[in-house]
């Protein structure tokens, strides 16, 4: 049984425990059920949307790094592209024609902090992070 102190923890046990429960999860391949599932695991030791908003610091970064170096770039190029997708999809009950979140503020932020964040395997934590404060 699982320590279910995340809501990643909850989804990952759902996925284990009750498949039925996560259909689209069932019908993965065990390469892609892997990699969404190493996603989680980012996510549940990294937030994205703290960095976004200058709520963390260098050593979240660096743990990020840590995660990467552990599992790979496409680990964390499949969670980037997570992200940028739940963040397009905030507000979107209110209009079904496009995303109100991803405006002209908030979609060059994201982009800066992706494109920051893509870099960990060539630059360090600390570079990482005061680049993109400094570009915020």
């Amino acid at each position: 049984q699982r320590d279910c102190r995340t809501p990643e923890d909850v989804v990952l046990t759902l996925m284990h425990q009750l498949p039925r429960k996560v259909p689209s999860y069932e019908d993965l391949e065990t390469a892609e059920k892997s990699l969404l599932e190493k996603a989680f695991h980012f996510h549940r030791g990294f937030n994205l949307a703290q960095l976004l908003q200058g709520e963390n610091a260098p050593y979240h970064v660096c743990v990020l790094q840590r995660m990467v170096h552990a599992e790979g770039m496409e680990v964390l190029k499949f969670y980037l592209l997570s992200l940028v997708a739940v963040m397009c999809g905030i507000r979107g009950a209110e209009n079904p024609r496009g995303s109100l979140f991803m405006d002209q503020v908030n979609a060059p932020v994201l982009m800066a902090c992706v494109n920051m964040v893509g870099k960990l395997d060539t630059l360090s934590a600390n570079t990482i992070y005061w680049g993109y404060i400094g570009e915020k």
